[in-house]
């Protein structure tokens, strides 16, 4: 049995188009190819409403889509492994950025500090300064840059983006535990 698809005029087999009770041959009058082009250009026309949706949905069930994350990635150990291997080899510079967030999450944790910053509020962070130590003046591709406490965690600061500064290894270890701002000077 065969359909014609009043989006692209063609006449194709039946199979090619998606089943629809409420139609009177059961059938819907755009093919399966036509149907798909329309699913994308809508998508690509309602960006903003798509992910208003997303983030009402996730929100919504937020357990059970870590349940069901949680037993996906047991089931797919492997595939899990290659995808996050390939994400680390291709984005390095935010796996550093996140490895400083989280080695200050940790240090602030063990003296019991408050705060936290992300490795996208670092990377902002560092894109402000010019990706320069803001003491010495060096550039990222010369030095790594360090997430600096203005105030030190053991003089009581915390560990939020605020109290952060991007410094070279080298001026941040020459610091010590002192106060001092060069975000300003």
């Amino acid at each position: 049995m065969n359909k014609t698809c009043f989006v692209c005029g063609k006449t194709k087999d039946i199979a090619e188009f998606y089943k629809n009770p409420h139609v009177k041959d059961g059938h819907e009058g755009r093919c399966k190819e036509c149907r798909k082009a329309y699913a994308v250009q809508y998508r690509l026309d309602n960006v903003e409403l798509n992910r208003q949706n997303s983030r009402e949905y996730y929100s919504l069930h937020k357990e059970e889509r870590s349940r069901y994350y949680k037993k996906w990635c047991a089931e797919n150990k492997e595939h899990k492994a290659a995808y996050d291997l390939e994400y680390r080899h291709s984005h390095p510079e935010q796996m550093i950025a996140q490895r400083k967030a989280e080695n200050a999450k940790r240090r602030a944790r063990l003296i019991n500090a408050g705060g936290k910053f992300t490795a996208k509020e670092w990377l902002a962070i560092k894109a402000k300064y010019g990706f320069k130590c803001l003491k010495c003046g060096k550039s990222e591709n010369e030095v790594k840059l360090t997430p600096d406490h203005v105030v030190p965690l053991a003089l009581g600061g915390s560990n939020t983006i605020d109290n952060i500064q991007p410094l070279c290894w080298g001026c941040n270890a020459g610091k010590q535990a002192r106060i001092a701002d060069y975000r300003n000077g």
